[in-house]
């Protein structure tokens, strides 16, 4: 339970977050989301962490009036349950003056929050909410709302919004300038390199990557699937980054780590994907069973993922 008082201070304190300005870059997503904002569903935003979900929310903010926020990731909430929404409601409309729209986000660190979501939008109250684990809440909210909302995944830059972020305007005819046609290429070979995330590309810190990286395996993963052999689990991100785009089988990764069983091996690249860390891509053939059958291969979300997790040779 959390006391009145220390969420009062939370919300507060968050609004303060929330009315700092600051320059941020145009999620292409956005106008998107803004499309379907009439619409009665709840909105669901999931995504990486740090991919720029809570950025994203504060552009829809820009948009609209009369919402309420919280961020779940406070620490301060750890001992938050159910029967705390009540309570968190009446604070709220308190330091929102009653707002009729409400923005939670990672609010699937909290049980049984469906509940108080389906309550809220009985009550025709429109309720955009955020998440790290594509799984989770697709499995929480297919229980109590089913059919009443609409999921949208949210990614590091993409390279047009990596332009964007370093203030490069890309004309219609770019690409048939040489000097701006050379200038296109040197900037794609770097976003090959430094990816898209947000925070990354500002400080340029690989431990700042790294930090994200032990958050999202230790924290959406390890502690979430309660898993035990966690030299393991390493070992196979390190294996799947360093043979990015490789063809690999189950069987073979389950070799590779000594394993005893490739469902192991399945189970675990599951949850890589459902924490947007990993993702498979299989071999395409008009039969389902032949797809399944074949070598499949991995990429990462973003590839400053591969150069503190992979084995990287220098140039």
């Amino acid at each position: 339970m959390v006391e009145k008082e220390i969420m009062l201070q939370v919300v507060i304190q968050q609004k303060r977050w929330l009315d700092k300005k600051e320059k941020t870059v145009k999620r292409e997503i956005l106008e998107d989301i803004l499309k379907w904002f009439d619409d009665n569903r709840v909105l669901v935003l999931t995504g990486l962490r740090r991919s720029g979900k809570s950025t994203l929310l504060k552009q829809i903010m820009n948009e609209k009036a009369r919402f309420g926020y919280v961020n779940f990731e406070d620490e301060r909430f750890l001992n938050f349950e159910a029967k705390d929404f009540e309570l968190l409601n009446e604070v709220l409309v308190d330091v929102y003056d009653n707002p009729k729209i409400f923005f939670f986000d990672e609010i699937q660190n909290i049980p049984k929050f469906e509940l108080f979501v389906r309550r809220l939008q009985d009550q025709d109250k429109k309720i955009i909410i955020t998440g790290s684990n594509a799984s989770l809440l697709s499995s929480e909210l297919g229980t109590r709302l089913t059919g009443r909302y609409r999921s949208f995944e949210v990614y590091p830059f993409s390279f047009t919004e990596y332009l964007s972020f370093n203030d490069i305007e890309l004309d219609d005819d770019a690409y048939y300038i040489t000097e701006k046609k050379v200038d296109l290429l040197r900037t794609f070979s770097e976003y090959l390199v430094m990816g898209g995330l947000p925070e990354y590309l500002q400080n340029e810190d690989r431990e700042y990557v790294k930090t994200l990286y032990d958050n999202i395996l230790y924290r959406d993963i390890i502690s979430r699937y309660s898993i035990k052999k966690q030299k393991v689990i390493k070992e196979l991100v390190s294996i799947l980054m360093t043979n990015i785009s490789c063809l690999f089988t189950y069987n073979s990764l389950k070799n590779d780590l000594g394993l005893s069983n490739a469902i192991t091996v399945k189970e675990y690249i599951s949850y890589l994907s459902d924490s947007y860390l990993i993702f498979e891509l299989q071999k395409f053939d008009y039969s389902l069973r032949k797809q399944l059958s074949f070598p499949k291969k991995a990429y990462t979300i973003d590839p400053a993922f591969k150069q503190i997790t992979g084995f990287n040779f220098s140039e």
